[in-house]
Formats: structure tokens, sequence, C-alpha cells
């Protein structure tokens, strides 16, 4: 059984009494326990600015060539570690007093090329951004070159950057 509790006007008030008080309220506070039948469909997403981008991009045919090149050997070379750990299970528990030292340059190896390729994807696809937003801009500047005065003047310069 649930004690009474002291209310604050000084009378007693059972737990049950309060849970019925609050009931109603709590009922509009949460969203309904079913989903609606149908739900919403996304909206389609417009892709006109990629666009816009890619027929930018698409002039430095090197850069996206070299940064597409450094993924694949960033992505391909970790697949040679399982080979490095066989070569010193292989080598190095199998012969006694075996030199070790050419298998650990080849984990070396296996650690330096994808760092390399992983720095050299930044640099190409950072590049790649740096020559898309010049041409952006250089392209941006030679309108507003072309634009007649009359735009400047009924346009606050806050509006046009």
């Amino acid at each position: 059984m649930v004690a009474p509790q002291q209310s604050p006007r000084g009378g007693t008030a059972s737990l049950a009494v309060l849970r019925r008080a609050i009931e109603p309220a709590r009922r509009h506070c949460y969203p309904p326990l079913m989903p609606p039948a149908r739900p919403e469909p996304a909206p389609l997403k417009k892709i006109g600015n990629l666009r816009m981008i890619w027929r930018r991009a698409v002039r430095y045919k090197g850069l996206i060539a070299a940064a597409i090149a450094s993924l694949l050997v960033a992505a391909g070379a970790p697949l040679a570690i399982p080979d490095g750990f066989r070569r010193i299970i292989d080598q190095g528990f199998g012969a006694q007093g075996a030199d070790m030292s050419p298998i650990f340059n080849y984990l070396l190896f296996i650690v330096i090329v994808p760092a390399l390729a992983t720095a050299g994807r930044f640099y190409y696809v950072s590049m790649l951004g740096q020559r898309v937003v010049a041409d952006i801009r250089a392209d941006v500047h030679d309108n507003m070159l072309r634009l007649e005065p009359r735009f400047f003047e009924e346009n606050r310069p806050s509006e046009i950057a």
C-alpha cells in the first residue's frame, strides 16, 4: 500500500491521485506509439552545384588520376602486412640464427608506402580543390566585370559580396 504524502496545502494525497492528475498532461507530451502508415518520401537532392564543380575539376585530369592512384596504393599496401608476418614466422622460427633484418626492412617498407601514398593523396586532393576554387573565383570576377554599372548602383556591396 502506498503511504499518503503531505501536500503543499497541508492535506494528504496519495500517489495514485497524483498520477491521475499528471497522466492527461503526459499523454500530450510524447509522440504517438504507432508510426504513421506511410513514411514521407525524402526530398530529391539537387546536384546542380556538383555539376558546376565537376565541370571545373575535369580540367585537371592529371591531378584526379594522381589522387586516385595514391588512394589505391594507400588502400592496397596494408594488404601486404600479413605476408610480412608470415615471413617473420616462417624464417624466424624455422631456421636457427636466420638473418631477420631484411624481413623487418620489408615491414618498414610496408608502413612507409601507405604513409607516403596518404600524404600524396592529401596533397593532390588539396591542390585540386584549391585550383577549382581559384577557377570559380576567376569566373565570378569575370562575370562581375561584365555587369553594367547600374547593377552596382541598385545593389549594396554587402549583397554583392
